[in-house]
């Protein structure tokens, strides 16, 4: 099974039209948040018809899943009437078109299972993540990989080249239930500073950012599930992350 992870694209339309073009090579694609770009002049309303559009055509055949970034929110009335709290609506509205969303647990096979976490702020969010990664432990698949857009902090992923802008609580979830691989965006210069990096193992838990550039073909990842390889592709030039090494 070859996966396609992208995250970042703040509406590059140009990078929309590549994943586009390569979605017939692969069994499912990423996106690791922030789709949408809070500098754009226009609104997210505007923004997100469109990615709805590039997304539902990228889906023909294939299994898309999409995690909400920090471009992706906006201030809404939370269902848990608590208030106010960062939330991607829209991104919901994607379960209707057969994507896989935020705050879903879906199986690419028998074997491998897929969380998806949400863009979070507010302590009542991170509890509602740790128990539904709690729930999704015991669901059927050997084999455990999430999306969840910050990268853990003060780590080469999170690494800005002057100082670290991570997710201390995903360094503590990882930890507590070792997955196989993450899958993160966020801070777009990991890879390309020195101190910072593409790819790191935390205890058997390999995670990933693949940074961000503004050409139109993004840098990405090509997983490889049966050949267990990830292939970073950049204008840095192809690099190969052995998971079985």
């Amino acid at each position: 099974m070859k996966l396609l992870v992208t995250a970042d694209l703040h509406y590059n339309l140009k990078q929309y039209d590549w994943v586009l073009n390569q979605a017939h090579s692969y069994d499912a694609i990423i996106m690791a948040g922030d789709l949408l770009d809070l500098g754009s002049n226009l609104g997210h309303d505007v923004q997100s018809i469109v990615v709805e559009r590039y997304l539902s055509k990228m889906k023909a055949g294939r299994r898309i899943l999409v995690s909400s970034g920090n471009h992706d929110v906006e201030t809404v009335r939370s269902d848990a009437g608590v208030g106010v709290e960062p939330a991607a609506p829209w991104i919901q509205h994607l379960r209707y078109d057969g994507l896989d969303v935020d705050g879903m647990c879906v199986g690419l096979d028998a074997r491998i299972k897929i969380s998806i976490c949400p863009w979070w702020e507010s302590e009542r969010q991170r509890l509602e993540i740790h128990e539904k990664l709690l729930q999704d432990q015991k669901s059927s698949g050997d084999f455990w990989i999430w999306i969840h857009h910050a990268p853990p902090d003060h780590t080469p992923l999170s690494w800005t080249g002057k100082d670290f802008k991570g997710e201390a609580m995903l360094n503590t979830w990882i930890n507590e239930f070792q997955p196989d691989l993450v899958f993160c965006g966020h801070i777009h210069n990991a890879p390309f500073k020195q101190g910072g990096s593409w790819n790191m193992k935390q205890g058997k838990t390999w995670v990933f950012n693949a940074g961000r550039e503004m050409g139109s073909v993004p840098s990405h990842l090509v997983v490889d599930l049966e050949a267990g390889t990830v292939e970073w592709h950049s204008s840095a030039g192809p690099e190969l992350c052995d998971l079985k090494a």
